[in-house]
């Protein structure tokens, strides 16, 4: 047994870090600096220390050694640049001895329980450096803790921590920005690499602004955040590799599924943002904001219009890539919640209901799905405020596929394909608002005439549209039943209606 050692690390408090300041470039500058810790630094540190990575992205760390004193080493280096650099975020990490002829999955496994016994344990405290300096005044940023004398940032007293992030943001940029950029290789993280691939073969435009990904028109001044994570990950590190006995072989192949997914999501990423200008976005106005890619994590920024068509893309292509990349019979599948709200919306709220959203969705399916909730109202806390069940009827699908409709869940091309359609067939926006009151209708034989009241005033061309989609339509609204429970996609349908650019359509 070569290896005898296994540090295993996850970041802690990361939320709390990301978003403790409202401002824009800071959240991003959070997560820059998250990710060139976890891609870039930890390869590092640990090549350092003769380590060999088995994996590292969405802020965790598999680190292999021969030595105990080179392990320590390790752990103790990594942890004292996360908290240099963020001056708040911990590690939870575990340094696991293997046992005799223990195989190295189960070994893998065993550290894993560790390490979830030690986060709950021990490392989920907050902790910070003391400054040697400090003034007697908030930050101006995060309004948490107390400013550094020297550490201006834009005519603000910052703390180190948000000092720390506005670096990172004006790093990348300045990094970006660079002729050579584009053709730099090696120790990018999973953000530049994205960025590297998209200025190499788009007309990429950067976001420095919340207001670059907002326009003039009123559906303009929405913006989507999207939340996606990977279905049945796990399962890929088992299969072959769970009775492995052969270290090399089950490193290699680690190795391999690790990389393969890093690079399937950043292609899938790349891949759907060059869809979307090929079928009709206008390069303009089309701009992301990728916010965290690692793993099979993924969150991102972009305008309320556009938000979900390319999350639909995004999954398409993440499945198409997995089963290529990682030479799979089928592809892996991903779970994306997405949250449209206006611009104001403050973004740590809108990560938290996109995060419900996918988290939601995600237990609805085995294959790649998405949930979409368009909010007007700054006061939602939870998701389950906005959705309704009415005397045994659902108000709204949850969940929709990437795939074609089945009898559980409707496609999502099906219903933007509907809205498009009906909005280029000029479908009058002032009778939408009716739909909301007809189907919160207790009554299921006032609901039913007041449907078909409002559909005998509508024109030929926009009914059959309905009719086509299930010809139940004819008698009710709830044309669709799953599980024994009747739902309509109309509210999701009308909710989308503002979002729908009629001249953009999906292949």
């Amino acid at each position: 047994m070569k290896y005898r050692y296994l540090v295993v690390s996850d970041t802690n408090n990361i939320i709390d870090y990301i978003y403790a300041s409202p401002k824009f470039k800071m959240i991003r500058g959070a997560s820059i600096l998250l990710d060139e810790l976890n891609i870039v630094e930890t390869v590092r540190i640990a090549e350092e220390f003769g380590g060999l990575v088995l994996s590292t992205g969405g802020g965790e760390a598999r680190v292999l050694f021969e030595r105990k004193e080179d392990a320590e080493g390790y752990m103790t280096a990594i942890q004292r640049k996360y908290l240099e650099a963020t001056d708040e975020v911990s590690l939870s990490i575990v340094n696991v001895e293997r046992r005799e002829h223990e195989l190295m999955h189960d070994w893998l496994q065993r550290a894993e329980e560790r390490l979830r016994l030690s986060e709950i344990a021990k490392y989920k405290k907050k902790i910070h450096n003391i400054s040697i300096a400090p003034i007697m005044k908030r930050c101006d940023s995060c309004h948490q803790r107390a400013a550094e004398k020297g550490l201006e940032v834009e005519e603000m007293h910052c703390c180190r921590s948000c000092y720390n992030k506005k670096k990172a943001f004006d790093g990348l940029k300045e990094k970006i920005d660079s002729p050579k950029f584009s053709d730099q290789d090696g120790d990018l993280s999973g953000l530049e690499e994205v960025y590297q691939q998209l200025i190499k073969e788009v007309p990429f435009q950067r976001v420095e602004k919340m207001s670059d990904l907002v326009g003039d028109e009123p559906s303009d001044s929405f913006i989507g955040f999207i939340y996606a994570d990977g279905k049945g990950i796990g399962q890929l590190f088992k299969g072959d590799l769970e009775r492995e006995t052969d270290d090399e072989t089950f490193i290699r192949r680690y190795k391999e599924i690790s990389k393969g997914l890093k690079d399937s999501l950043i292609s899938a990423a790349v891949e759907a943002y060059k869809k979307c200008l090929e079928i009709g976005f206008e390069e303009e106005e089309f701009r992301v904001d990728f916010s965290s890619i690692g793993g099979d994590d993924f969150a991102a920024i972009i305008n309320g219009k556009h938000a979900t068509v390319y999350t639909y893309y995004l999954l398409k292509y993440f499945n198409l890539f997995t089963k290529n990349k990682i030479n799979l019979k089928a592809g892996k599948h991903l779970a994306a919640g997405i949250i449209i709200a206006k611009s104001t919306y403050p973004i740590h709220q809108l990560y938290n209901l996109a995060y419900e959203l996918m988290a939601k969705t995600k237990a609805e399916s085995n294959e790649s799905t998405l949930d979409f909730q368009i909010l007007y109202d700054s006061n939602i806390t939870s998701i389950d405020e906005k959705r309704m069940n009415i005397d045994g009827r659902d108000l709204y699908v949850r969940t929709y596929r990437i795939g074609d409709s089945d009898d559980q869940h409707l496609s999502f091309k099906d219903l933007y394909e509907k809205a498009r359609k009906l909005k280029e067939r000029k479908f009058p926006s002032s009778k939408i608002k009716a739909i909301y009151r007809i189907t919160a209708e207790p009554s299921k034989l006032m609901m039913e005439f007041e449907w078909r009241e409002w559909l005998s005033r509508l024109e030929k061309e926009h009914k059959e549209i309905f009719f086509e989609w299930n010809k139940k339509f004819r008698k009710t609204p709830f044309a669709f039943e799953r599980n024994g429970i009747p739902y309509t996609p109309l509210r999701d349908l009308f909710d989308l209606y503002e979002f729908v650019d009629e001249k953009v359509v999906m292949e």
